[in-house]
């Protein structure tokens, strides 16, 4: 393994890691900005959006039609 680079080393640990924490950036139907994470299952039918509310973290369960993809986690 000679002549590994810095971003080969980064794909590596990310292979391993599955990318346990790649999702989408989202904002609600309400206008409230959030995460999601590919290794959430849906609830109910409904998608984990993790947000912000009053300075409190929160989950919310959102409707995956309703959620407008902002960008991308990897």
């Amino acid at each position: 393994m000679d002549g590994l680079t810095p971003d080969d080393i980064w794909f590596c640990e990310r292979m391993a890691d599955n990318h346990s924490n790649s999702g989408y950036l989202v904002t609600t139907k309400k206008g409230l900005t959030g995460v999601t994470y590919h290794k959430d299952d849906l609830v109910g039918g409904k998608q984990p959006v993790y947000t912000e509310i009053d300075g409190k973290q929160v989950r919310l369960l959102c409707d995956p039609e309703t959620l407008i993809i902002n960008g991308f986690i990897d």
